[in-house]
């Protein structure tokens, strides 16, 4: 989504970015790539193919509480976004492409809430869908990579659909679309991996305004199942998964003055029965 580039970009300087190495783990996945960043949490598939052709998830909408200070960013605006996507191999890349669908937790002013589903090409503008969700509603969606248009007025470019349902109000409750890069891009720069993330409110703020992104929540953000060309993250090891887990970049007063960091939403195993993001609230 919109901080999906600059919040990234920037962050390898601290250390923040494609921990290298693996990390055993007790359930699910042995081994994997730790990524870390300030606006995402979650995991993502590079498949041995080279190409990811689908990605799918399902979970529930998650309920947010809208009660934080009055005047703070949180207050202001937070959110939980979820959703699935396929991308390019470096998302700090000018040159990478983002298609991914999913739902919005949000809250605007203090005490207003908003739940909505929503389409992107990013970084192309994001597209709010008239399919109307709410807390708990359970839900599918996917995206699908169709190659490159070999004709017409979209020739040279690539192209993806999205899919997404809601199963409270089926079959009323779905969108699906194309969605299609600019010319010429490269396959790399846009189906290099895919995943299903919990994204915080980047607002262009990064550092110690990031927490105040992160929507208060009363239930967890879980993906129950989650996809990549068919196989679940957990199926895959190595170099071929990664792990995202959201960082803050925390100011420490010494002499001199230190940058560190502090985890604010960590990414649980995958297993046959998905993964848990726990999230740390705004208090």
């Amino acid at each position: 989504m919109k901080g999906f580039r600059y919040l990234v970009a920037g962050l390898a300087s601290l250390g923040l970015i494609a921990t290298a190495g693996t990390q055993a783990s007790a359930a699910g996945p042995t081994h994997f790539t730790i990524n870390k960043n300030e606006v995402y949490a979650g995991w993502s598939v590079h498949p041995p193919s080279g190409t990811t052709t689908e990605a799918a998830a399902s979970w529930k909408v998650p309920q947010v509480q809208c009660s934080a200070p009055l005047g703070s960013r949180a207050w202001k605006q937070s959110r939980a976004a979820m959703w699935v996507g396929i991308w390019g191999q470096n998302p700090a890349s000018s040159k990478s492409w983002l298609a991914q669908t999913g739902t919005v937790s949000q809250c605007l002013n203090g005490g207003v809430y908003s739940y909505t589903a929503f389409a992107e090409m990013f970084p192309q503008p994001q597209k709010t869908l008239s399919v109307q969700v709410h807390p708990g509603d359970e839900i599918w969606a996917g995206i699908t990579y169709r190659g490159r248009v070999a004709a017409g007025k979209d020739k040279g470019k690539l192209k993806f659909t999205f899919n997404i349902v809601d199963h409270a109000d089926y079959p009323s409750g779905q969108a699906t679309a194309d969605l299609y890069t600019s010319q010429n891009v490269l396959v790399k720069d846009a189906a290099w991996q895919g995943g299903a993330i919990v994204e915080q409110e980047p607002n262009g703020e990064s550092g110690v305004f990031a927490i105040g992104g992160l929507a208060k929540l009363s239930t967890p953000a879980s993906f129950s199942s989650v996809g990549v060309n068919g196989y679940r993250p957990y199926q895959y090891s190595g170099s071929a998964l990664h792990r995202w887990d959201m960082y803050n970049t925390v100011y420490r007063v010494h002499h001199p003055p230190t940058l560190g960091t502090e985890l604010l939403a960590s990414t649980g195993a995958d297993t046959a029965t998905g993964f848990q993001v726990t999230w740390k609230n705004w208090n």
